[in-house]
């Protein structure tokens, strides 16, 4: 079919205002530009780690912006954030020198145990936005793995600005104990074992706590010592409860020889025991098997008994720290038998 120069121009000029007419409806429906609005960034709402129990997480905080769980090299987080439904990721590692790492996402297959990855392990579309957690893993190829930063962007056309999370060095918070006398000091938690006992000195005495934590000072007096309180930053006389903030701590537990625990030899008189005779008060761990080093034989109106030093555990009579046990007589001879409150005796029946 032919058509005449005219209905020609008048065509051309139709399809040009259709044209125009398109474009303008296109670019009001994506404000204005036919590249449409950024993708939405991705809002974090909370960042985990893996506790020292395998399988499970705890939430940690952040300070000036910064999380501290170092040194996570290896290690993997757990990002918790907001986005919309059926979002695509890209996520990179960012160091301090200005090194990009760019992680592939995980699709199920064996991941090399020195690899960085990402994955969704989780999305709840309830949320509006929806909520989603995303594991994250550290390359072992970072230079700087004591500070980087994880950047999250939403891709799209064009893509979202990134949801930066950083990551520094954890804080140390350093505990400084002193001892004075004969006792010793441990920590709760553990980190500190500082001062003597009855098998030596112990260490250490300064400790650094790697997050902030409710910290409690054990005071512990030795066999024959009693606590006499704290100077420093801790008072009183009785355990030390502090609560890290980041300010140096440095107490001193002071320990002085306690004259009424001294009950060595203190026994009423030998009783007279019909058909035997007294020869001797008993011993503690006599012999080359049983002998055991710091144990020491004491004395009250119901006899004589052994306390040997042992951490944790306790007795009425011989205080913290010490086991409390019988002694014999092996050391009068086979026939001598252990009559309390008296001692040793021996049958008359041998000369």
């Amino acid at each position: 079919m032919r058509t005449s120069g005219g209905n020609a121009s008048y065509w051309k000029s139709f399809s040009s205002t259709v044209l125009t007419l398109c474009v303008t409806l296109l670019a009001a429906c994506t404000g204005g530009s036919l590249t449409g609005s950024p993708a939405q960034t991705p809002v974090l709402n909370s960042v985990e780690v893996p506790t020292a129990t395998p399988g499970q997480w705890q939430t940690v905080s952040f300070t000036t912006s910064t999380f501290a769980v170092l040194p996570v090299k290896g290690r993997g987080v757990r990002l918790d954030f907001n986005a919309p439904k059926d979002s695509v990721f890209n996520v990179t590692i960012a160091e301090p020198d200005g090194t990009m790492i760019a992680l592939s996402q995980h699709d199920n297959t064996p991941v090399p145990p020195d690899d960085g990855y990402f994955s969704i392990i989780d999305v709840n579309t309830n949320s509006t936005p929806a909520l989603y957690r995303m594991y994250v893993r550290t390359p072992a190829v970072m230079s700087s793995p004591e500070m980087y930063q994880i950047q999250v962007v939403n891709l799209g056309t064009p893509n979202s600005s990134p949801m930066t999370v950083n990551f520094g060095a954890a804080p140390r918070f350093t505990v400084k104990v002193q001892v004075t006398g004969d006792g010793h000091v441990t920590s709760n938690p553990g980190g500190i074992t500082c001062g003597s006992s009855s098998q030596g000195p112990l260490s250490p005495c300064s400790f650094d706590f790697g997050q902030s934590v409710t910290l409690s000072l054990n005071p512990n007096s030795n066999q024959g010592s009693k606590f006499i309180g704290w100077t420093g930053n801790c008072i009183g006389k009785a355990v030390c409860t502090l609560t890290l903030d980041g300010a140096p701590v440095a107490a001193t537990a002071v320990f002085a020889p306690d004259s009424s625990s001294m009950t060595v030899m203190s026994c009423p008189v030998a009783q007279r025991i019909p058909g035997l005779r007294w020869i001797d008060m008993p011993a503690c761990a006599t012999g080359h098997i049983d002998e055991h080093p710091g144990i020491t034989l004491q004395c009250d109106a119901a006899g004589f008994f052994c306390c040997e030093p042992q951490t944790n555990a306790s007795s009425t009579r011989c205080g913290a720290d010490h086991l409390e046990s019988v002694p014999d007589c092996r050391a009068d001879g086979i026939h001598a038998l252990l009559r309390q409150p008296g001692g040793c005796y021996e049958s008359d029946e041998f000369p």
